[in-house]
């Protein structure tokens, strides 16, 4: 689900849309004609903000760059919270007045979203023909990547870094493709999973994938509570959608039948508490970051792509590279993991993969 910054997000691009400056609005004694042309004024402005039907009675909410996922009962929230802005004391039926219009614009379209679709700060990206569109409710993603889009940007310091680390130059293609794969459907994707083992350069991978992706999509769950004998249905839900689980658990996995659909290019079964279940297609690629493996082999160990990092920087360098990296290089990072999406989805991978 999504995060409370993502519903101030809505509220101020709602709050955006909606335009009472123009009525005479006094609370104490506000008549019913007024509070209907309140209402009328705010349904205009919610026609533009243009809803989508989620999964489990959730709607998507587009907020002026990317889609966000709310439940009902906090859309009527975030309607109280506009009015309050507006300086108009909410009250009840005015709230389930508005509400009522949102839902039944709900009936209009299915959130059907690409990940192939990315949106940034200055743009709409799609990938598969690396346009990068104004920003626009018909793209439907939930990917926003809070830098601004340059195709020019490069990676010296970052390529350098892997020259150092990775066992052989072999492995950039490796991680570039996986990397890639992460804006990619299931049923496009071979059954494979990362491992990142070695030194604390993995760490600085890691960081900045996260920082590249934002809070919102990425999870950090043990694969055994998404794919193992202890999976729950409640963590597959969290983790649909997002683009990538990272996991530090070092315990062999013992997958179920059904839980190894994740693998796949089928869907799992899973639920929000207190909701009923659906079908979950759109499963992350799985990285595990871990110091060592453990000598018992699981159930998929042959699907796992191992890279042992080699130690090459203390801790200061590490900090100092990262830093520089997040400042000058994410950009370029996106543009070298797009060119490994481009091969992965061409089928065109490094012998490594088998």
């Amino acid at each position: 689900m999504n995060t409370k910054l993502d519903n101030q997000d809505y509220m101020s691009y709602l709050y955006s849309e909606i335009d009472l400056s123009g009525l005479e609005i006094d609370g104490k004694t506000m008549t019913q004609k007024t509070e209907a042309e309140i209402v009328l004024t705010f349904n205009r402005g919610i026609m533009h903000s243009h809803f989508r039907l989620g999964v489990n009675d959730t709607i998507m909410c587009y907020n002026g760059h990317k889609y966000i996922e709310i439940t009902m009962e906090c859309l009527k929230c975030i309607i109280g919270q506009v009015l309050k802005r507006n300086g108009i004391e909410p009250k009840v039926r005015m709230i389930n007045e508005i509400y009522s219009f949102c839902v039944l614009h709900l009936g209009i379209k299915n959130y059907k979203p690409k990940k192939s679709i990315v949106a940034f700060k200055n743009g709409v990206l799609d990938l598969d023909t690396m346009i990068l569109h104004p920003h626009d409710e018909i793209f439907e993603t939930n990917i926003y990547i809070d830098i601004n889009y340059s195709p020019n940007e490069k990676t010296d310091r970052f390529s350098h870094f892997l020259d150092m680390v990775l066992p052989t130059r072999e492995y950039h293609d490796v991680l570039q493709e996986f990397f890639g794969s992460m804006f990619t459907e299931n049923r496009e994707r071979p059954h494979r999973r990362l491992c990142l083992l070695g030194g604390d350069e993995k760490y600085l991978i890691e960081a900045l994938i996260k920082a590249m992706l934002g809070n919102n999509c990425f999870t950090e769950f043990t694969l055994d509570k998404l794919i193992g004998r202890d999976s729950k249905m409640r963590t597959i839900a969290e983790v649909h959608n997002k683009l990538v689980n990272f996991s530090h658990s070092e315990t062999p996995i013992y997958i179920t039948e059904d839980p190894f659909n994740f693998f796949a290019q089928g869907w799992v079964m899973a639920h929000y508490d207190y909701r009923k279940p659906f079908k979950a297609n759109r499963t992350p690629v799985l990285i595990e970051v871990v110091n060592s493996l453990s000598s018992q082999k699981d159930d998929l160990d042959y699907k796992r792509i191992k890279i042992d990092l080699k130690s090459k920087l203390t801790e200061e360098q590490l900090k100092s590279e990262l830093e520089y990296m997040l400042e000058f290089e994410l950009c370029g990072i996106i543009n070298w993991i797009m060119k490994g999406r481009k091969r992965y989805v061409e089928r065109n991978l490094s012998p490594l993969w088998n």
